[in-house]
């Protein structure tokens, strides 16, 4: 938490951890611009103009509503950022770790792609009902197959009942 001044007020391990600042910077009173400097030559906000970016993070920082970034450590740590400006100018920054939500996300898509890739290779209908939302997936050779286009089927159990013979 910074003050209306963006010196560092509050803190608590977790930040210190996800942030990865050494104890020794990380001091009630220090200016936020120390630790952007810090972050910088470290490189953590990427390529560009060392004395360009504490000013432009700054910018960042001074916008009047809430933004939220996500950054890849060098380690493979997904860390998502929050910053909350506060009335009286100041902010709190908040720093989540959401390294296994990204990885089951991750490994996701690439199931979900792969099925793709797998449907898309055959000749076969398939249909696929979600029971819990009540819904039916039919894939466009599915809706071939029965005459029709996957637009002209509503995606309901009782299209496919009403085609069962």
């Amino acid at each position: 938490m910074y003050d209306s001044e963006l010196r560092l007020i509050a803190w608590n391990n977790a930040f210190l951890d996800l942030a990865e600042l050494p104890d020794e910077l990380v001091q009630v009173g220090r200016p936020i611009s120390e630790l952007i400097n810090f972050n910088a030559k470290k490189g953590v906000y990427g390529k560009g103009k060392l004395e360009r970016l504490p000013s432009d993070r700054l910018t960042i920082f001074a916008a009047s509503e809430r933004q939220t970034y996500k950054r890849i450590r060098s380690d493979g740590i997904v860390v998502v950022v929050d910053f909350y400006p506060l009335p009286d100018g100041g902010i709190v920054i908040t720093y989540r770790d959401v390294t296994e939500h990204s990885r089951a996300e991750a490994a996701l898509r690439e199931s979900e792609a792969r099925y793709a890739r797998a449907i898309s290779g055959t000749s076969d209908g398939i249909w696929d009902w979600d029971i819990t939302a009540n819904k039916v997936y039919y894939s466009p050779r599915w809706a071939e197959i029965l005459g029709y286009t996957r637009e002209e089927l509503e995606p309901v159990p009782e299209t496919f009942m009403d085609s069962i013979h």
